[in-house]
């Protein structure tokens, strides 16, 4: 299992980029998601904008590097970390709609 606390320093082996970075990506989704509701729309808004960025800026390079690779294992993890940042950032936008409906 790879330390999400090395997520990023690993530049060059893509494997062990791909398994921090994925760890990483779970452990925000989890404990976003799990205090989502506390959040208020200001800092949701923000937190929309920056997830947004590291999916463009951050994992999409590193889901064509992967996928560069022909490498499936690889490409699965880099698949997993796109769909959980795709997942955090839709979750943010329905409970921006829930509180700007309230």
């Amino acid at each position: 299992m790879g330390d999400f606390t090395k997520a990023g320093l690993d530049k060059g082996d893509i494997e062990k980029e791909l398994e921090h970075t994925l760890l990483s990506a779970k452990m925000l989704y989890r404990t976003y998601i799990a205090n989502i509701e506390d959040y208020a729309q200001e800092e949701l808004s923000a937190d929309l904008i920056e997830y947004t960025y590291q999916l463009e800026h951050v994992v999409l390079p590193l889901v064509k590097r992967a996928e560069a690779t022909k490498i499936t294992k690889l490409i699965d993890m880099a698949y997993e970390i796109r769909y959980t940042y795709e997942k955090l950032i839709e979750a943010i936008r329905l409970n921006l709609e829930k509180q700007k409906e309230a």
